[in-house]
């Protein structure tokens, strides 16, 4: 438990992924992200229950081997590229609750892509979301300036507009406020987050900034940056 809360970690892996076949079993120093992921629910001795949201039996059998609970299979319409992570967030929740019989306050949502995760990050999340008013919290990165959306200058099909109209306000690299990014590391919800039907992003979340590098793998480009990271 965490503060006297029941703790539940999901770990979504679905086989669809488009940039990296098969990403989930990639690996990095000889473990692949969902034993990354595995390994780092069991240095939080606070959860209990870690569970995987997949729709491969493969990644379902890795998921056990690494002490992670495989309770259901995935449905088809959540393992598309059309589903998000807010439903599949919800689904592995409630369907947990279901046949566990058991309510739990909280839950972790641990994506594998992002293994440049501590346990640190994750006590630091949960300790805020228990300590704010808001009902989600997860973890961002500072854009650096040099690719901030207001040097961007649009799509390819309209080139050399801004991409935000007020840019030339911010002519100066010292004038360009600074933005963030979703990095994937933790998210965490209470558990009137089951109800809602919004997105995470519109639920009024409390953000937690990480200052060092992070990776969220989308492309063969950032699977060698992590390995560089975590070497």
């Amino acid at each position: 438990m965490f503060k006297n809360r029941n703790l539940l970690a999901v770990i979504p892996a679905r086989t669809g992924s488009k940039g990296i076949l098969k990403k989930n079993f990639k690996k990095i120093k000889n473990k692949t992200l969902i034993r990354l992921c595995g390994e780092l629910c069991k240095k939080l001795s606070q959860i209990d229950l870690a569970v995987i949201s997949t729709d491969s039996t493969k990644f379902a059998d890795e998921g056990r081997r690494c002490g992670l609970k495989f309770l259901f299979k995935r449905p088809k319409k959540l393992a598309n590229d059309s589903a998000n992570a807010e439903s599949v967030w919800r689904h592995a929740w409630s369907k947990t609750e279901f046949i566990t019989k058991k309510s739990y306050d909280i839950s972790l949502y641990l994506e594998p892509t992002s293994p440049c995760r501590k346990a640190s990050d994750c006590k630091k999340v949960l300790n805020g979301l228990l300590n704010s008013n808001s009902i989600i919290a997860f973890t961002v990165s500072k854009v650096p300036l040099k690719y901030s959306a207001h040097r961007q200058i649009g799509s390819k099909n309209n080139i050399g507009k801004a991409l935000i109209k007020k840019s030339k306000t911010f002519c100066t690299r010292q004038s360009i406020p600074e933005t963030f990014i979703k990095n994937g590391v933790c998210y965490a919800a209470k558990r009137s987050f089951l109800n809602q039907k919004r997105r995470i992003i519109d639920c009024k979340p409390l953000i937690i900034t990480i200052n060092r590098k992070c990776v969220n793998i989308d492309s063969p480009a950032d699977l060698t940056e992590a390995r560089k990271i975590l070497r």
